[in-house]
This record gives structure tokens, C-alpha cells and sequence, in this order.
């Protein structure tokens, strides 16, 4: 995701590849992962993800790519998407606590 943020931000309307989740959780052997190390990786991420969108001004939240299955989105659209990517794995990891 943050890939696909700065491709926006720093080129002329990029195109967005798609990627296969599925796939990707098979070849990094995900599901071994150790969760503390998987979350804190995770947030580290997402922290630095945090700070270069705060870094944004408002016009570039509107620069564009053009994302191979859902067209011409923006940063701030892409942001919105990561939003609930991250609910929902959040929700995928409370289930099997609750």
C-alpha cells in the first residue's frame, strides 16, 4: 500500500498493478508468522505509512493512478481502502480471541 501511495505521489497518474493476496500470504508462509513479531512489523509499517501521508498537502491527497481493476483512484481514496484493508484484518484476528 504504501508502494502504491508514493507512485502517486511522486509520477504522473502511474499505472496500479494488482496483486493477489491469496498468493502472497501462501509464498510468505503468513500463517506461521509469530503474531507479536507479525503485529509490531505491522505497525511499523503503518506508522511510517502515517507519517508520509501527514507529510501531504491537500493537493497531492488528489494525485491519481490508474489501478488495473478499479480505474483511476487517488491517494486519498487509496488511503480509504487501506483503512478498512486494516479493519478487516483486524477483525479477521479477533475472531478466533472472542
Amino acid at each position: 500500500m504504501l508502494e502504491r501511495m508514493r507512485l502517486m505521489r511522486d509520477e504522473v497518474d502511474p499505472f496500479i498493478a494488482a496483486y493477489d493476496q491469496e498468493q502472497w500470504a501462501r509464498e510468505r508462509n503468513y500463517a506461521a508468522d509469530n503474531l507479536r513479531e507479525a503485529l509490531a512489523a505491522f505497525r511499523r509499517l503503518r506508522a511510517s505509512h502515517v507519517a508520509e501521508l501527514l507529510a501531504l498537502t491537500p493537493a497531492d491527497s488528489e494525485r491519481t493512478g490508474r489501478h488495473v481493476e478499479r480505474g483511476r483512484i487517488t491517494i486519498a481514496i487509496q488511503t480509504l481502502r487501506v483503512v478498512c484493508h486494516d479493519a478487516s484484518h483486524a477483525a479477521q484476528l479477533a475472531r478466533p480471541l472472542g
